[in-house]
């Protein structure tokens, strides 16, 4: 038996695994009949399938031979052509990287991806049944048919002007962040992944920045409309530029990279969880990335978010376990996620929290029948979720029907909706405030303070009086989220002197005090009472109700933006006549 810290190819022992499955558990030929329900619902691939080992360090698991795959497996079983295994993620696979056994066991995020394979088989194959199989082996956890990718969710139809820049109650807002330092997002990244982005906007000028493009593969080159109107339409809600025309993304400032969930390579071309990944490790602490993707649940025709798949699930702990900020559409399924039977107590299967912010889609439409800040019918819902976003009327780029002349790269709409535009929202928001506590601390925020922060502060949300109403969360207001980036007080004021006037009332004038995000106002103290509250900018203060033949002992604090107060100025000692 070989041992393990030469550093004997775990590609190997899958392959014998599957080696003693065909030859002794299962006949060939039950799984190279084509399953008409898998061609039906297009929902899997017959073709490819995934399986995550127990533990992959087991000495019960390892080949004597130090064959390849291919070689192992041998070219033909029972005249089935068996194609091939590999790691699911590279990056992370000690037979395919640099990164060795002793590494992970130091990042226990890595080694569960590291259990990760994918078999392709002959086309055609019940890739369903193979899969239930594979799952009865004593030392497979997962197994399941490689999801195929579910339909981007569908923006539903309706009519009205967008309002994330307006103050809670209607909007998050957005526009708040003008006025508040580092919030338009030039400290932090943002990963979009998708598939189609129409980069030669007008109002995109972050998405040509060389290096955006991220290419998970090689990508399907399909530039028309249809194929990139979702993706466009995402980056005008989060980098927009600022200008005299147009729309205004909620951190114009912020970098953009956007990578593709499927790509042309191989029988088998989607793999959100290899995006995830991959934005993964071209991200730092603090940045974010947005998953707008769903897929299907376990009733035929449901749509779920993505982390029901266990890579993807998976895929999503390792990038918040290096404090990526993982924003994840809930769906478009109208599906509750509390349902036991479906996805046990907690979405999904009882699993700890993945660490990504679940988004469902609330109403922002005021002609819609059911209140602002409401579940909208088609989002998913459950306590899974953690916030809501604008679920219809986001007016943002791409598409046309607000705005079309002059050629697909002057697009612009006006109903732009689902938990699609919904996530984009909180992704934005998400990062203004890390942009700002990054400018205003030197550090970027744990991401699990960032999404406690938007919970406790945000706008909560109200019944719709419907059947399906259920927890999407409260909708973010960006304007308290972002006073909780501020740590630091306020300096004192300096300097404070005390006059009496010819009136015979106390004048006092000080220095302005200093402050990372600004002083809001001034408060003066005469013998242990406030007699005065004043603006920011102004430094001097009559006090009128000053009594004759009195002593006064005063002194004046600052109060900061966020509401932190500074320190007593100088005592000055006064007395009138």
């Amino acid at each position: 038996m070989l041992n393990l810290n030469k550093s004997l190819s775990i590609t190997i022992a899958v392959s014998l695994i599957l080696i003693i499955f065909f030859t002794t558990l299962l006949p060939i030929s039950s799984f190279a009949q084509t399953s008409q329900s898998l061609q039906t619902n297009k929902q899997y691939s017959s073709s490819s399938i995934r399986v995550k080992l127990k533990n992959p360090n087991s000495s019960t698991l390892l080949n004597k031979s130090n064959k390849p795959s291919v070689e192992v497996f041998g070219s033909t079983i029972n005249n089935v052509n068996l194609l091939q295994i590999k790691p699911l993620f590279a990056e992370v696979a000690p037979e395919t990287s640099s990164v060795t056994p002793q590494s992970l066991a130091t990042d226990p995020e890595a080694t569960e991806l590291s259990k990760y394979y994918e078999i392709t088989v002959p086309e055609g194959t019940d890739t369903l049944g193979f899969s239930k199989q594979l799952k009865q082996l004593p030392d497979i956890e997962e197994a399941y048919p490689s999801p195929l990718p579910a339909p981007l969710p569908v923006s539903p139809n309706f009519e009205s002007k967008q309002t994330v820049r307006l103050p809670a109650p209607r909007g998050t807002y957005a526009s708040f962040a003008e006025t508040w330092p580092g919030a338009l997002g030039e400290n932090v990244k943002i990963i979009d992944i998708e598939d189609g982005w129409n980069s030669n906007h007008e109002d995109l000028s972050k998405a040509r920045v060389p290096g955006a493009r991220i290419n998970n593969g090689t990508p399907i080159d399909d530039q028309s409309a249809s194929a990139t109107n979702h993706g466009t339409a995402v980056l005008g809600v989060l980098v927009g530029d600022k200008n005299a025309f147009g729309v205004t993304g909620i951190v114009p400032k912020a970098s953009v990279g956007m990578i593709n969930a499927h790509n042309k390579q191989g029988s088998y071309n989607y793999n959100v969880s290899t995006a995830i990944v991959l934005a993964t490790k071209n991200l730092k602490a603090g940045d974010v990335i947005l998953i707008e993707q769903q897929t299907w649940g376990p009733v035929e025709g449901s749509l779920v978010p993505v982390e029901y798949i266990p890579d993807a699930y998976d895929a999503i702990k390792y990038a918040t376990s290096k404090n990526i900020n993982v924003i994840e559409a809930a769906g478009n399924g109208n599906e509750d996620l509390d349902n036991f039977e479906l996805y046990g107590s907690v979405f999904p299967f009882d699993k700890p929290n993945s660490g990504a912010i679940m988004v469902g889609a609330g109403a922002s439409c005021t002609n819609t029948g059911v209140p602002p800040r409401s579940k909208l019918g088609f989002s998913n819902f459950g306590k899974r979720l953690d916030l809501q976003g604008l679920g219809d009327c986001v007016v943002t780029t791409g598409v046309g029907n607000l705005y079309s002349a002059g050629g697909i790269n002057r697009l612009y709409t006006h109903n732009f909706a689902g938990t699609s535009s919904a996530s984009a929202v909180v992704a934005g928001n998400v990062a203004s405030f890390v942009s700002s506590y990054k400018k205003l601390n030197s550090v970027a925020p744990k991401n699990d303070f960032v999404k406690s922060t938007f919970k406790t502060t945000g706008t909560a949300q109200v019944s719709n009086g419907l059947e399906y109403d259920g927890n999407i969360g409260p909708l973010p207001d960006l304007s308290k989220a972002l006073l909780k980036t501020d740590l630091k007080p306020p300096l004192a004021p300096a300097k404070l002197t005390a006059t009496v006037n010819s009136s015979n009332k106390v004048v006092l004038n000080w220095l302005a005090s200093t402050d990372n995000v600004g002083i809001a106002n001034y408060k003066v103290v005469c013998n242990y009472v406030q007699v005065g509250n004043l603006a920011g900018n102004v430094l001097k203060y009559t006090f009128a109700g000053s009594k004759p033949k009195t002593t006064y002992n005063c002194g004046v604090i600052a109060v900061d933006r966020s509401g932190k107060v500074s320190v007593m100025s100088n005592i000055v000692k006064v007395s009138t006549k």
